[in-house]
């Protein structure tokens, strides 16, 4: 799930489409263009232009729809090393990072869907990508869901570190998100925890607080108030960790009342 500028919520369905909603839940569109060669889409991200980019963990490339859900292009360029690519994230350079699960490296393109690179550095300890997600230093940040680790390369795609420290639970480690104050926030599919490092990759905290309710959580996102949302695969629900990010912005209760 990713969210544009315009507040549209763009889905992927893994039997070959792209929902986008309204902000308000209604319907913007379902996208399926011709030659977008969609095939188990999963991963979505998008860029500063409002290109939606997608993976095709089926299809061994990648997809940019337009912000109206026409093609932009397909891409999975020579060398790429593409295979069975599982998510996506942005750089503020407009570089497109992809995980590619099938192959334990991360690809990089350019904005137009050139190869910008392909990098397995030694010492990634790469195994079973899955998320991914770019801090503000421009590290991206990998869990690999075979390795019960979490690797960070830098923005040239050279090793910046591989962490599992010590009190981390890491087990199956899936999607990533990155909030304001640089914690690396990771979720336990089958350890049934959340998981945050800090920006040094050393620990912050491991959380499944009393009535989480905490069922194969899979993905997770941060909203502009610092809560922390997971989705739970096994259990059909999401759960919110209120305040637990950085920033918390504390929301007024009721309207203003005049001295």
């Amino acid at each position: 799930m990713a969210i544009d500028s315009s507040g549209h919520v763009w889905v992927t369905n893994e039997f070959g489409t792209v929902t986008a909603l309204n902000n308000d839940g209604t319907l913007y569109g379902n996208f399926a263009p011709s030659g977008s060669n969609f095939v188990e889409p999963f991963g979505v991200a998008i860029d500063s232009s409002g290109h939606v980019w997608v993976t095709n963990s089926g299809g061994n490339n990648v997809t940019a729809l337009n912000n109206d859900g026409t093609l932009f292009g397909n891409f999975g360029p020579s060398g790429s090393g593409i295979s069975a690519p599982f998510d996506v994230a942005i750089d503020s350079s407009g570089h497109v990072w992809v995980t590619n699960s099938g192959g334990n490296n991360v690809t990089a393109l350019n904005n137009d869907g050139t190869l910008l690179g392909n990098f397995a550095p030694s010492g990634s300890n790469f195994n079973g990508l899955s998320g991914v997600a770019i801090d503000s230093s421009g590290h991206v940040w990998v869990a690999n869901a075979g390795g019960g680790t979490v690797t960070a390369l830098n923005n040239d795609g050279t090793l910046f570190g591989n962490f599992a420290p010590s009190g981390s639970n890491f087990n199956y480690p899936q999607g990533v998100a990155i909030d304001s104050s640089g914690h690396v926030w990771v979720p336990n599919l089958e350890g049934n925890t959340v998981t945050a490092l800090n920006n040094d990759g050393t620990l912050f905290g491991n959380f499944a607080p009393s009535g989480s309710n905490f069922s194969e959580p899979w993905k997770l996102a941060i909203d502009s108030s610092g809560n922390v949302w997971v989705t739970n695969y096994g259990g059909g629900t999401v759960t919110e960790l209120v305040g637990a990010a950085g920033p918390v912005q504390t929301p007024f209760i009721g309207p203003p009342q005049l001295p």
